[in-house]
């Protein structure tokens, strides 16, 4: 009986996570990395927007360039305009899925877990993904997310910054450098909900 338990499993151990390696790829990591599901941004953004419809607030513009500031107030369909340049980025698109890395963190000293993922492939405009969630006792809250995009074309780098601070604001910062070194930076940021 006891050598029965031991070749079962000596068998099982043998058998188990045996990679089956194809021209395509690595079966067993191919197939792991397509049923992860990555944190859903778009529905995030779509319950900020919601949020917003229904608590209907002044939202201020703010765009910077340089040491230039211009301030004002928009409708709400300037924030929902806005939002596509977050919506359009899912983490679970097949453009991204297979060369996302995900590392999970706790900073203590904020009180936030990170959700932090970064895009193993240079061919993807997006770049990185980090999301900060509070922990509660019932459910966790999504306090901000960043996201890092970077597009080149015809010798000009553009680096697209995106922050959403969850229930209060979104920010967008552009920068582009030209093939010569050039600089130009503008950052607009839409605030809806200074008070909370």
């Amino acid at each position: 009986m006891r050598i029965t338990v031991i070749i079962a499993l000596v068998f099982l151990y043998a058998c188990q996570g045996t990679p089956l390696k194809t021209e395509a790829g690595d079966i067993m990591k191919d197939s792991i990395a397509a049923s992860k599901e990555y944190y859903p941004i778009p529905a995030f953004i779509t319950e900020e927007l919601k949020y917003a419809q229904e608590n209907p607030t002044a939202i201020t513009r703010y765009i910077t360039i340089g040491n230039k500031v211009d301030s004002g107030f928009v409708p709400y369909d300037t924030l929902e305009a806005f939002a596509t340049a977050f919506m359009g980025i899912d983490l679970n698109d097949a453009t991204f899925k297979r060369d996302v890395v995900e590392k999970t963190f706790m900073d203590e000293s904020i009180g936030l877990v990170t959700l932090s993922y970064t895009i193993d492939n240079d061919k993807t405009p997006l770049r990185r993904a980090d999301i900060l969630v509070k922990e509660g006792e019932v459910k966790s809250k999504v306090n901000s997310i960043y996201l890092e995009k970077v597009a080149e074309n015809n010798g000009t780098t553009t680096v697209k910054k995106l922050y959403w601070k969850s229930r209060q604001n979104c920010m967008v910062i552009e920068q582009e450098t030209d093939a010569s070194g050039n600089e130009k930076m503008i950052q607009t940021k839409l605030v809806w909900n200074a008070g909370e």
